[in-house]
């Protein structure tokens, strides 16, 4: 056999204080994360370190509205991020050498 579904969830509780950086207030909040990766393998399913693999993953994430665009101008944030949830979907290959 050689699919295997992963799958993780997960929840953050968030109090941030940033000490006037970048002229942000303290706010607190929750996150939520939930993925499902679909993964299929050349090898067998029941090796753990059987590789290569390719997974298909996504992920739908939701957040408090309070946290709602805090990091907009950080390298990581951007300014569109909004409560009420967002999909995320993509693509992994893993193989070792």
């Amino acid at each position: 056999q050689n699919f295997a579904l992963a799958y993780e969830g997960s929840y953050q509780y968030m109090d941030l204080k940033p000490e006037g950086y970048n002229d942000r207030h303290a706010v607190n909040g929750s996150f939520y994360k939930l993925t499902f990766a679909p993964t299929f393998k050349v090898g067998d399913i029941g090796d753990f370190f059987s590789r290569p693999e390719i997974r298909l993953y996504t992920s739908w994430m939701d957040w408090s509205k309070k946290l709602n665009n805090y990091a907009s101008d950080d390298a990581l944030g951007s300014s569109g991020f909004k409560s009420g949830g967002e999909w995320s979907f993509g693509m992994q290959m893993e193989t070792w050498f």
